[in-house]
């Protein structure tokens, strides 16, 4: 089999096994006993399906994080992988998006109507904002019910994306010495931020939940930042860390 041939046989394949909702981890196993496949070859199919067109942004973030966190050239998706992520965030599944906002939903309540919104949107403050659905104009109940099932569903997606992440600046760590890279890693942890910051009320509320990934966020910025800029971080580090019940490095 011609290169040209073998590397468009391989591109499909990889294609067509993701799409099932394998990662490329579950691929590596898969073929791994094959002695005539070079993960390499597999990483760098991986690494040409983020630029291709119609790929679903949600496939393309999985295998970006994955190869970021894992390929022996990780640092070429770098720089584009911050902006797959943000695409991501800004136009999420549809059943995690509030029809009326178009966010990534937080609270997801529904309406005596049963049409299922943020609850952000249904309310300003304590007070309901409609009297009628804003979806179908119907009368409405003055009051929504939580969807805990479906909030624990988006947690679970914010999570996901958060650990990736946070994988990623890890394995790319100490800070590189090329600045595209080393901005491209900023970038990633500015929406690991924003992130965990969404996972509670507060952003204390959030830090104490989550306060193991709290401290390895504030250790990964640490790594990245001159000295100038650690008191403030290592401030919110101890506060993390002593939420968690962890001693910071």
């Amino acid at each position: 089999m011609n290169e040209t041939l073998h590397t468009k046989t391989l591109d499909e394949d990889l294609s067509a096994l993701l799409s099932l909702g394998l990662q490329l981890s579950d691929v590596e196993r898969l073929w791994r006993q094959n002695k005539e496949i070079d993960m390499v070859d597999v990483y760098a199919a991986g690494t040409r399906l983020l630029g291709q067109p119609g790929q679903p942004v949600k496939r393309q973030v999985s295998v970006g994080l994955e190869i970021a966190s894992s390929a022996p050239s990780r640092a070429d998706v770098l720089p584009g992988l911050a902006e797959l992520l943000r695409n991501e965030l800004e136009d999420p599944p549809e059943h995690f998006r509030d029809p009326v906002m178009l966010h990534l939903m937080a609270d997801p309540v529904v309406l005596s109507s049963g049409h299922v919104l943020d609850c952000s949107t249904v309310y300003d403050g304590t007070v309901f904002r409609f009297q009628c659905c804003p979806m179908s104009r119907e009368p409405i109940e003055q009051r929504a019910f939580p969807l805990v099932f479906l909030k624990s569903q988006i947690v679970t997606f914010k999570l996901r994306r958060l650990d990736g992440i946070l994988a990623c600046v890890k394995a790319n760590l100490p800070a590189p010495a090329d600045e595209t890279a080393h901005s491209a890693l900023l970038s990633l942890l500015d929406l690991a931020s924003e992130l965990l910051k969404s996972l509670g009320p507060s952003v204390s509320t959030a830090f104490c939940t989550y306060a193991a990934r709290a401290v390895a966020f504030y250790e990964c910025h640490r790594q990245l930042t001159p000295p100038s800029l650690w008191p403030p971080l290592l401030s919110d580090l101890a506060a993390a860390a002593a939420a968690g019940g962890a001693a910071p490095a």
